[in-house]
């Protein structure tokens, strides 16, 4: 959640999110977030997907924060993967 931009950024994995009741319940968050002013970017298939994940970090999230993501050096694409690599493990998904 970045408040002061009212961005939230979710990643809903099928591994947590496939019941109805988890998807109701994830709809019933999302639509309270939207009520009170906040953008929701919800992505589950970008984080296997090196490309639309880069993608979605510099198009999406970077110009809602209204930051300039860095040019892609190797460098710069082992904090990606790595990121990556951290939010597939808390969310149970594989990389």
């Amino acid at each position: 959640m970045f408040e002061d931009e009212r961005l939230v950024v979710e990643y809903d994995s099928r591994a947590f999110h496939n019941a109805p009741a988890k998807l109701d319940r994830d709809d019933d968050r999302r639509e309270v977030l939207q009520d009170m002013g906040y953008e929701v970017v919800v992505r589950a298939e970008r984080l296997s997907n090196f490309r639309r994940f880069d993608d979605l970090v510099r198009f999406t999230i970077g110009k809602r924060l209204r930051i300039e993501v860095p040019p892609m050096d190797p460098r710069f694409a082992r904090g990606v993967q790595n990121l990556r690599e951290d939010l597939a493990l808390a969310s149970g998904a594989r990389s």
